[in-house]
């Protein structure tokens, strides 16, 4: 769901020009999620890191990835070559409740991680943009949870 707030007129139409920016504005948001750079990546929990997940890419909205813990549970994303990415998106599983309170996205900088997003909940859909940062290696930390992390899906995107 994506709240618009694009009220109809008094007649209960909505006015034309909304429409056209509505019709612009899906143009521009199609455009911008076409491509995942996550496609041929690989993740991993970050206490089991030959213990390759291939549900969080998968697009199959059934799917899901549950954490082992509750707290500072993290997901390590490997690429096979260094990507430009400024937007990650993250989805729970809804199904088992919103469970994610705070989070952390870091990239990794050829020596160390560096926090480049931090936020409060991802709920149904969380788009996370940042600078872009060029980078082969991710790492997605789930500082607090009301119960173990559940994903149904990850991307990472250049949007322009």
């Amino acid at each position: 769901n994506l709240l618009l707030n694009v009220p109809p007129d008094r007649t209960g139409q909505i006015n034309a020009a909304d429409s056209a920016a509505l019709i612009g504005f899906r143009k521009l948001r199609e455009e911008a999620f076409a491509r995942d750079l996550l496609k041929n990546a690989a993740i991993y929990p970050e206490e089991a890191a030959t213990k390759k997940i291939t549900t969080l890419t998968d697009n199959n909205i059934q799917t899901y990835w549950a954490s082992a813990k509750k707290e500072n549970a993290a997901l390590i994303i490997r690429l096979p070559l260094k990507k430009t990415i400024n937007t990650i998106s993250l989805e729970e599983m809804i199904s088992f409740g919103q469970r994610i309170g705070s989070f952390s996205i870091e990239s990794f900088d050829g020596t160390a991680y560096q926090t480049i997003f931090t936020g409060t909940t991802v709920g149904r859909k969380k788009i996370a943009s940042f600078a872009p940062i060029e980078t082969d290696q991710i790492r997605i930390v789930f500082q607090k949870s009301k119960a173990a992390p559940v994903l149904r899906n990850l991307g990472a995107y250049l949007v322009n």
